[in-house]
């Protein structure tokens, strides 16, 4: 690895309720980065952070895996933590050392006990914190409904980056508030393409920072 910024060298924490697709995040960081060149499958077995027999055979974490991406020249270490809470320990430990929680939310159920103790662990190491609303392609979600549930527990200083378009089954394409641009994600290689939608124009600029 050369030419990478060594005073720059951020620790994410991925933490969140159990089976909100934290793994699988990870995942799409490595293959997004170039760390790996196919998305590991947790159902599969062949993921990163889950190597340990049992995880495989449970299908989720049990420990604290390292991992690291490299993104416009700079170096990122990611911690995948568990979210059951038999493991909680392991998420705390986790928190406690990152620069930034990354909270992991499900599409399909919201808000749930898992959200909020992470939440207070990184309101207890005074480390900020991001949300992501994973599984967006299920059934049923409801992007609008789970942004105002995680403003009413939260705050409504939380502030929207990316709005999903036309979330649920089928789902590919993301407005990204900050670029101003639409992202359209082939949803079988995990790239994407930008572009800037007219259709989409005034829902950016409304949310625009």
């Amino acid at each position: 690895m050369t030419g990478v910024q060594t005073c720059a060298l951020p620790i994410f924490a991925i933490v969140g309720h159990a089976a909100t697709g934290k793994t699988t995040l990870v995942e799409a960081m490595l293959y997004a980065t170039g760390a790996t060149t196919r998305l590991g499958n947790v159902g599969e077995g062949n993921t990163k952070s889950d190597f340990l027999a049992a995880e495989i055979n449970r299908q989720h974490s049990i420990s604290t895996s390292l991992l690291t991406v490299e993104w416009n020249n700079t170096k990122f270490n990611v911690l995948d933590a568990p979210g059951a809470s038999d493991f909680i320990g392991d998420a705390m430990s986790a928190v406690r050392v990152a620069d930034v929680g990354l909270i992991s939310v499900s599409g399909a159920g919201g808000v749930e006990m898992g959200t909020e103790v992470m939440w207070d662990f990184c309101e207890q190491f005074k480390i900020p914190r991001l949300f992501v609303i994973n599984m967006l392609d299920k059934e049923h979600v409801d992007f609008g409904s789970i942004f105002d549930n995680l403003k009413d527990r939260f705050g409504n200083h939380i502030t929207l980056m990316q709005i999903p378009i036309a979330e649920g089954v089928g789902f590919h394409k993301i407005a990204d508030i900050i670029r101003k641009k639409v992202l359209v994600f082939d949803t079988g290689s995990g790239k994407y393409t930008q572009e800037r939608s007219e259709e989409h124009t005034s829902e950016l600029q409304s949310h625009s920072f």
